[in-house]
């Protein structure tokens, strides 16, 4: 069943971009989300590696971006804020936002969280349909 899903949502895919109404431009742009969302939830795995992945490069990228976290941040340090902020664990004001790297990280970071967030009660309505039918 869950094949027959993932199949016929690849079909509605393809079909998006032939679509009228939708200018070409929009289309393409909304395909790779389309992808995306088909891809997670196509699979209760592949969901939860996203949610790791998404988090653990955001670490990487502010450890590298040398994204100012207080005291002498470790890898760690850097991956549970990061984790924090896409589960929105903390609540930031933004007066303690310094840098500008900062704040676009939180923003990406908040803004995946609650997109995946979405997903997930996708997901969940899909599996509660299938029970019932």
């Amino acid at each position: 069943e869950q094949e027959c899903l993932n199949y016929f949502r690849k079909l509605d895919r393809s079909q998006f971009l032939y679509k009228s109404g939708f200018k070409k431009f929009t289309a393409l742009f909304l395909y790779p989300i389309r992808w995306y969302i088909d891809l997670l939830l196509g699979s209760l795995s592949r969901f939860i590696l996203a949610i790791i992945f998404w988090p653990v490069l955001f670490a990487f990228i502010a450890r590298f971006a040398d994204i100012t976290l207080p005291g002498k941040p470790s890898m760690w340090d850097y991956l549970v804020y990061c984790f924090s902020i896409f589960f929105d664990f903390i609540h930031l004001e933004f007066s303690e936002i310094s840098e500008p790297g900062t704040g676009l990280i939180i923003l990406f970071l908040s803004a995946l969280g609650f997109f995946h967030l979405g997903i997930f009660i996708s997901y969940l309505y899909t599996l509660i349909m299938k029970g019932r039918g």
